[in-house]
């Protein structure tokens, strides 16, 4: 009688997992990046899914310090950065488009001032910019306003971007991606 209850516990956990598993891939995800300049460079990257009240996750954030290893560890030569599979670039010019249209943005907020240090050089920069910044009409909720500062050289911006996906519907385009990448060759 005590293993007939012993598996019936695993069985239950094996389908506790399994259920959250499907509950993860057919959620709406949360992605939200935030950059900063001042008064040094701070970018911070988290994921939650939306739906739910849950935690948020970290995926990077670079305000936290790294551990430093010993100086004795490190190899006494650096090995050359892996190249990316020569498929690459052709499959992301291929699929890339499919896979963007997976991510929704759902808000993008910028706000910054900037200066050259000459007021004529600031003046003309911004001239080149406000078409960009206040003449386009994004199909998304955004909030962009960036200042000219002629007194002085200075750039500070704070931005953040949200978007949000569905897992699930990235199976299809990493899927073709991945065979044009690495399956057989015409």
């Amino acid at each position: 009688m005590g293993v007939g209850l012993v598996w019936t516990g695993l069985w239950v956990i094996l389908a506790g997992l399994a259920a959250a598993v499907v509950l993860a891939l057919i959620l709406r995800w949360g992605a939200a990046c935030r950059l900063s300049t001042a008064p040094r460079w701070v970018a911070q990257v988290h994921l939650a899914p939306t739906a739910l009240g849950w935690p948020r996750l970290r995926l990077y954030d670079s305000t936290r310090r790294r551990s430093r290893k010993p100086q004795g560890s490190r190899p006494a030569h650096r090995s050359a950065i892996p190249r990316p599979p020569a498929g690459l670039p052709r499959a992301l010019r291929r699929e890339g488009a499919a896979l963007m249209r997976v991510f929704r943005i759902d808000d993008l907020t910028v706000k910054g001032r900037f200066g050259t240090g000459d007021p004529a050089d600031t003046g003309a920069a911004y001239g080149m910019l406000c078409p960009l910044l206040y003449g386009l009409r994004l199909p998304i909720s955004s909030d962009i306003a960036v200042e000219p500062d002629f007194t002085r050289a200075v750039c500070d911006a704070q931005a953040e971007l949200r978007v949000s996906f569905v897992p699930l519907r990235l199976v299809g385009p990493l899927a073709r991606l991945a065979w044009r990448m690495f399956g057989p060759r015409p």
